[in-house]
């Protein structure tokens, strides 16, 4: 099952509907926060809570897990956690954990942690064009790559 994951997108609307058309075959869909955007209008997105969407906050949770089909679990959440909490992760069994906030692509590993953030979809930070990641994953693992929008 193909996953994409985005963030930081701001209200922007356009890059979301553009990426919805670029991505149409994937089977899940989800922002890491800031979508300034209420829940109807991100559709079939969903989102956790982003320092930018407390207007929202009914419509967001600030943390989401999920379960890819190999049985790793992933962590979701807008804010980057620091580097020595992902031991206590680790032992919590999450193999990886994704982020908004900063704006900048990020993959690197902490106490058998893989810590990614996409960037972002609509205001990067570390570049000129939009980022988000996708997440092909199967009963063996998950393949992650960065794409730009």
């Amino acid at each position: 099952m193909r996953y994409v994951i985005a963030s930081d997108i701001h209200g922007d609307l356009s890059s979301l509907h553009e990426l919805l058309i670029r991505e149409s075959a994937a089977g899940a869909f989800l922002l890491l926060g800031d979508t300034c955007l209420p829940k109807e209008a991100i559709n079939p997105f969903v989102s956790v809570l982003g320092n930018c969407d407390l207007s929202f906050r009914e419509d967001y949770p600030l943390r989401r897990e999920i379960t890819f089909p190999s049985g790793r679990k992933a962590l979701l959440a807008h804010h980057p956690l620091p580097l020595s909490s992902m031991g206590e992760l680790s032992s919590r069994g999450f193999a990886y954990f994704f982020h908004g906030h900063t704006h900048e692509r990020e993959d690197k590993e902490a106490a058998g942690v893989r810590i990614l953030c996409p960037g972002s979809l609509s205001f990067p930070r570390d570049g000129e064009e939009g980022s988000y990641l996708i997440v092909d994953a199967g009963p063996e693992g998950e393949e992650i790559a960065f794409r730009n929008l």
